[in-house]
C-alpha cells in the first residue's frame, strides 16, 4: 500500500520471513547535486508497520530542511552526531593508541607513554569531557591560558609539546576518513592558536682531553668507558646503553677497531593495569631514525680501554650488553649512569659549575670532531646525526675524512699526553689558512645564524671547511647547536 504524496512517498514492504514493514523514501534535492555530486537517487528509512506516523514525521522533517535549504545528506548528519557524543578523552586516547608513524611503523611504546603523560597531565582535566565537535578556538585558548609558563621560561617547553599533540589530534579528526565517502569526524580545526617553540638554549662547555680522563677515572668502571664513547665519538647515552658485545670488533693488536650502532634503550613509563601505579621500563630497540644507524671507527686509546672494559664487565655472549646495572646484570638504568655522572662531574669544576648533564659530552665531541675535517657532513654521519638540514652542504662522509677524524682523536690525546695542547699541534699543522678565510669568518660571526647557514651553503667544500676553521668558537658551537638541539634527532 502506498499513498500519494506532493513530497516524498511511504510504502508498506513485506521481508522475506513476511515480517511487514513501513518505507520512507524522497528524492534529494536538485540544488544539492552541485555540492555533493555523489548523492544517491533516492534516500529511504525502514520502520516498523506500526509506526507509519513516525515515517510521515520523518518525511516532514527532511521537507522542511529542503525548503529551508539547510539540508545534508545523512552520512553527515550521522558525522555530527557521531562527534556530538565522542568525547575529546575517548577521541584522544584512540589516537594515542594507535598513532603510527609516516612508514605506517607503530610509534614506540616510549612515544606513547610521553603522549598520554601529556594526555593526562595538561589536554584531559581541560578539554577531556566536552563532546569533540563542542570545541572550538575558544576553549582551545582557554587550555593555552590554562598552561602556566614562568617568569624565567619554566615550562615553555612542556606546553609546546603538549600542544603538537592537541593540534595532531584535531588535524586527525578533521582527516581520517570514517568512511568511503571521504566523511571526517570534523570539518575544521579549532586549533587556530600558535604557540611558541622554546628558544635554543645551547649550553656548550668545551674542555679538553685532559679533563675527559679525569672524567673517566671518576666514574665507577663499570661505567668508566662511557665517557670516551660519548664524549669523544659522540653516541647518544641511549646508542651506548644498547650496546652489545657483537656489536664491537678491535683489532688483536689494539690499534683500531669500530662499533656497531643499530639500537637504543630508552626509558618509558607503564601504568600497572590492576594496581594503576606507574613503573619506569627500558626498553630496547633500533635507533630512532635509519640514519642513525652507523658504524664508528675508534682511536686506540679508546681500543684499549673498551677492550678492558669487555673483560672485565661483560659476560662472553654476543647478545650480552656492554654496560648493565651490578645488581639487576640487565641493560643499565640511565638514571643510575646520571647519578654516577653527577658525582663525577664535580672533578671537573667548570662542569659543576655549569651543572652540565651529561648529553653535553656529545656536544663536545662533535664539536672536537669538527677541527680535524672540513667535511660538515663527516662528522654529521660519525655522529648519527640525521637531521634533513645537514644535507644543505652537499657533501658525503669519506673514508679517508673518517679516518682524519679518528687520527685526530688519538693525536689530540697523544698531545695531552705529551705535554703540548692541541692547539699548538694545529698552529704547527697546516697553517691556519688565509686571509679571506679569516675576512669571511669575521663576516659569519656577526651575522645571524640562518644567513650564515646560507652563506656556508653557498660555499664549496674547500672553502667552506678553510672559513669554519677561523669561526669563533661561539660561533661554531652555535652553528652546530641549531643540528644538535632538535628534539626529534638528538
Amino acid at each position: 500500500m502506498s499513498r500519494r504524496r506532493k513530497f516524498g512517498s511511504v510504502l508498506v514492504r513485506s521481508a522475506r520471513d513476511g515480517h511487514k514493514y513501513v518505507q520512507a523514501r524522497y528524492q534529494p534535492p536538485v540544488w544539492a547535486y552541485s555540492k555533493w555530486p555523489d548523492l544517491p537517487r533516492h534516500y529511504t528509512k525502514n520502520f516498523d508497520a506500526e509506526y507509519t506516523a513516525m515515517a510521515e514525521a520523518w518525511l516532514a522533517e527532511q521537507e522542511r530542511l529542503i525548503k529551508l535549504g539547510s539540508w545534508e545528506p545523512p552520512r553527515i548528519e550521522k558525522t555530527k552526531e557521531l562527534s556530538s557524543t565522542i568525547t575529546f578523552r575517548e577521541y584522544a586516547l584512540d589516537f594515542v593508541q594507535n598513532r603510527r608513524k609516516p612508514n605506517g611503523q607503530r610509534i614506540a611504546p616510549t612515544t606513547r607513554e610521553k603522549y598520554l603523560q601529556y594526555l593526562d597531565d595538561y589536554l584531559l582535566p581541560v578539554l577531556g569531557d566536552k563532546p569533540i565537535g563542542s570545541i572550538g578556538p575558544r576553549d582551545i585558548e582557554k587550555w593555552a591560558d590554562s598552561m602556566r609558563v614562568g617568569k624565567a621560561g619554566e615550562g615553555v617547553s612542556v606546553k609546546h609539546k603538549a600542544y603538537v599533540l592537541l593540534r595532531e589530534i584535531f588535524r586527525d579528526a578533521c582527516e581520517r576518513e570514517l568512511d568511503q565517502d571521504g566523511t571526517t569526524l570534523l570539518t575544521s580545526n579549532p586549533v587556530h592558536i600558535q604557540v611558541r617553540k622554546p628558544a635554543v638554549r645551547f649550553q656548550f662547555v668545551d674542555f679538553g682531553p685532559g679533563e675527559l680522563k679525569t672524567l673517566y677515572r671518576a666514574m665507577p668502571p663499570r661505567f668508566a668507558v662511557l665517557i670516551y664513547l660519548i664524549g669523544a665519538m659522540a653516541l647518544r647515552p641511549g646508542e651506548a646503553y644498547g650496546l652489545q658485545r657483537r656489536d664491537v670488533k678491535l683489532k688483536d693488536d689494539l690499534s683500531g677497531g669500530e662499533i656497531n650502532v643499530v639500537r637504543a634503550a630508552k626509558e618509558y613509563r607503564e601504568k600497572d593495569p590492576e594496581t594503576g601505579k606507574i613503573r619506569k621500563r627500558i626498553l630496547v630497540n633500533s635507533t630512532k631514525t635509519e640514519g642513525s644507524q652507523r658504524k664508528v671507527l675508534l682511536p686506540p686509546y679508546i681500543c684499549k680501554a673498551l677492550d678492558q672494559h669487555l673483560r672485565s664487565f661483560v659476560v662472553d655472549r654476543p647478545d650480552a650488553y656492554l654496560f648493565t646495572g651490578p645488581k639487576t646484570g640487565d641493560v643499565v638504568n640511565a638514571q643510575t649512569v646520571r647519578n654516577a655522572w653527577y658525582r663525577a662531574r664535580k672533578s671537573v669544576p667548570l662542569l659543576e659549575e655549569k651543572k652540565s648533564p651529561l648529553y653535553d659530552l656529545r656536544h663536545r665531541a662533535i664539536s672536537h670532531m669538527a677541527a680535524f675535517t672540513k667535511s660538515i657532513k663527516t662528522v654529521m654521519d660519525t655522529a648519527g646525526h640525521s637531521r634533513s638540514d645537514t644535507d644543505l652542504y652537499y657533501q658525503h662522509a669519506t673514508d679517508p675524512e673518517r679516518r682524519k677524524v679518528i687520527d685526530g682523536i688519538e693525536a689530540e690525546v697523544r698531545d695531552y699526553e705529551a705535554g703540548q695542547s692541541s692547539e699548538d699541534r694545529m698552529t704547527d699543522g697546516e697553517g691556519g689558512g688565509s686571509d679571506s678565510a679569516e675576512s669571511v669568518a669575521r663576516l659569519l660571526d656577526r651575522v645571524g645564524a640562518g644567513a650564515r647557514m646560507e652563506l656556508l651553503k653557498a660555499m664549496g667544500d674547500e672553502e667552506r671547511g678553510e672559513v669554519m676553521r677561523h669561526l669563533s668558537p661561539e660561533t661554531l658551537n652555535e652553528t652546530f647547536s641549531r643540528m644538535l638541539t632538535e628534539p626529534d634527532v638528538r
